[in-house]
């Protein structure tokens, strides 16, 4: 999955040491660097808004307890980022979740991909049991982990504080919850179970601009 790569490229290549001297810059370079970092919040704004609706589809489903527990750990979940960046949007109006900043090609694509998706898991005819459950689990751990260096360029990035803080918490919860189903496919749906938390290795998010 790479609907995201061109808005990675974009926000990685734009280092920390870039927005340093913030007071220097103009404000066409200022409102530029916001529109960039909204971008990425605008991703995480509506995938947040899409992954809550997994929850009536699982329980449409009627699948195994498992997947249930998991769909609503990450639901609500979701349902908290989405209402966090709701009341951080009421504090700082430079903020806008409505551009992606993905080429017209690509938000064709997207819809091509979710509709494909969508015709799988919905509950009449698409598939159902164990290739249900798997397909799910696979669409969730592939989209969490691309959320999750989206979150990783907005840290790198952002020199609010508080928006910041928000951030790192955030990333730490999507390491969470990718950890959670990489888990949940090494259990049930995995021949030989490779799983490894990624939480031994990486603790906590690290900005970094603390190496430079």
């Amino acid at each position: 999955m790479k609907k995201t790569t061109l808005l990675l490229l974009i926000l990685f290549m734009a280092t920390p040491l870039a927005f340093a001297g913030d007071s220097k810059k103009s404000k066409k370079e200022l409102a530029e660097e916001q529109k960039q970092l909204n971008h990425g919040y605008s991703l995480l704004y509506q995938a947040s808004k899409g992954f809550q609706k997994l929850n009536t589809l699982v329980a449409l489903k009627k699948e195994n307890q498992s997947v249930h527990d998991y769909v609503k750990d990450l639901t609500g979940t979701m349902e908290k980022i989405q209402a966090q960046l709701d009341e951080y949007k009421k504090t700082y109006p430079n903020l806008n979740f409505e551009d992606t900043g993905k080429p017209w090609v690509m938000e064709i694509k997207s819809k091509d991909q979710k509709d494909d998706r969508v015709s799988e898991f919905f509950p009449i005819f698409g598939k159902t049991g164990d290739e249900f459950e798997r397909s799910l689990m696979l669409f969730v751990s592939f989209s969490l982990n691309e959320l999750k260096y989206i979150v990783q360029a907005l840290v790198d990035l952002e020199k609010n504080e508080s928006l910041n803080q928000f951030n790192r918490e955030t990333f730490n919860q999507l390491l969470r919850l990718e950890d959670g189903s990489l888990k949940l496919l090494n259990q049930r749906y995995f021949k030989k179970n490779y799983y490894k938390p990624q939480t031994e290795d990486k603790k906590e998010i690290k900005n970094k601009a603390d190496d430079q």
